[in-house]
């Protein structure tokens, strides 16, 4: 009797799985890899031409290859120059994170 319960136990099982019965299992283990922490931006570099600038907003934008707009704040470090040194046409390296057109500074060099 043992013997046929088990192998009747495993035919159940191997017929639940493949009607999806245990589906359920693979999802909820699915989404405990979609709770991992989300991986940390990339900073790069872009050096380029400053065109407009908001002292009042800690901001700037500048030209690269395209526009951008570049924030900054009292954490950001001033490598070479300052804020007051933000002008129309002066050369910026900017190092950050980017987020679509906008770049997060950490730190900026006029």
């Amino acid at each position: 009797m043992r013997r046929y319960l088990g192998k009747g136990a495993v035919a159940v099982a191997m017929t639940a799985g493949s009607l999806g019965i245990f589906a359920g299992v693979a999802v909820s283990s699915a989404g405990a890899a979609a709770r991992v922490p989300a991986v940390v931006a990339k900073t790069s570099t872009w050096t380029g031409t400053v065109d407009t600038v908001d002292s009042k907003k800690d901001t700037f934008t500048m030209t690269v290859a395209k526009k951008y707009r570049v924030d900054y704040s009292s954490s950001t470090k001033w490598t070479k120059g300052s804020a007051t040194d933000l002008k129309k046409g002066a050369k910026a390296t900017v190092t950050g994170t980017l987020s679509k057109v906008t770049i997060k500074a950490t730190s900026i060099s006029i």
